[in-house]
């Protein structure tokens, strides 16, 4: 879940290994690692740390065991978007095929959906359609952010306070300097050929129509 070349918490790599070195367990390393941002960032140890791994929703139960103050946030999305842009992306090993995203994403997507999930969640949970989040980011985030019993912020969705962050220079996170937009919601209908649409489709056409999107 946390291998090195990852670059975890943005700190440099020396540090990075030293802490993972001293980590005794997962949640152990993200405590750490949290306090290891603060510290660098000159922010408050009371802050919110947010961790976004999309997988977390597979491991719920754990989490919410671990850290349980925890809140979930649930973005979901077109996953036939999702592969379009995990393999703009790169580095995501489940894009490497179709079928392997696709049963990837349907097993994330039925895990969020699960009965289970609500148990573990239940009301420290959000949900927001990343479809809407493009269309209105300011109503979207402001039900995240009332969810997390916190105000929302218009300096959130503003472009200018996103390109300070370091990622927005590389290709894959170039988004981060620009302004909110719908202008990747559909791309699957140009970017896959009938083939591949027609096998995701059938490995993941369940948890499509579930979300609506079938």
């Amino acid at each position: 879940l946390f291998p090195p070349k990852r670059g975890h918490f943005g700190l440099p790599p020396n540090e990075l290994r030293s802490l993972m070195a001293s980590a005794k367990s997962a949640p152990d390393l993200l405590e750490r690692g949290a306090r290891a941002v603060a510290a660098r960032r000159g922010l408050a140890q009371s802050m919110i740390f947010v961790e976004k791994t999309p997988q977390h929703c597979l491991y719920a139960r754990r989490i919410a065991g671990f850290f349980p103050n925890a809140l979930f946030v649930e973005i979901v999305r077109d996953g036939r978007d999702c592969y379009r842009s995990a393999i703009s992306h790169g580095g995501v090993s489940q894009s490497r095929s179709v079928a392997d995203f696709a049963r990837y994403w349907a097993r994330c997507t039925a895990a969020m959906l699960s009965p289970a999930f609500a148990r573990v969640a239940g009301n420290r949970h959000v949900r927001v359609r990343y479809e809407d989040l493009c269309a209105d980011a300011a109503s979207e985030i402001s039900i995240v952010m009332e969810g997390l019993g916190l105000p929302f912020e218009p300096s959130q969705i503003e472009a200018q306070g996103r390109s300070g962050d370091v990622r927005a220079s590389r290709q894959e996170f170039e988004r981060l300097g620009k302004e909110i937009s719908d202008r990747s919601v559909g791309n699957w209908r140009d970017e896959m050929d009938g083939k591949s649409v027609e096998q995701f489709e059938e490995i993941a056409g369940r948890e499509l129509w579930q979300l609506g999107y079938l």
